[in-house]
């Protein structure tokens, strides 16, 4: 192998370990909105209960 072969190979795993954080942060990206999309919806559901609650008094 001489020092351009090995430049490139190493080009290489360089933009595949880009490419795999990429993919990380994405799906990181997905669980963190998913679990805000959660929260949101059990907070409007708690709201939702204690106005029923209020209502019924």
């Amino acid at each position: 192998m001489d020092l351009n072969s090995d430049s490139e190979v190493i080009t290489g795993r360089i933009k595949k370990l880009n490419i795999e954080q990429q993919y990380q942060k994405t799906g990181m990206n997905y669980f963190t909105e998913i679990r805000i999309e959660l929260e949101k919806k059990k907070v409007n559901e708690n709201i939702l209960a204690k106005s029923t609650e209020t209502e019924q008094i």
